[in-house]
């Protein structure tokens, strides 16, 4: 399963400081956006696949934090 995600349309991010490296919300919005990967992610296993591919479509540096993600 490929699973993409962007900052914008996360669970949670209401403001530009959400999705603005350096903005005083921005590790906000990066744990946001890294929960909705994760609830992804896990909803794809428990619906019974076998291998995830996620992909951060937001800009360098990736905002999605990879160890927030379980398997």
């Amino acid at each position: 399963m490929y699973v993409t995600v962007d900052m914008e349309g996360a669970t949670g991010v209401t403001h530009q400081d959400d999705v603005t490296e350096g903005a005083a919300g921005y590790e906000r919005g990066r744990m946001l956006v890294s929960g909705n990967a994760d609830a992804a992610v896990r909803g794809a296993f428990d619906a019974g696949a076998t291998h995830v591919l996620v992909n951060d479509a937001h800009h360098a540096p990736p905002p999605l934090t990879v160890s927030r993600l379980r398997s």
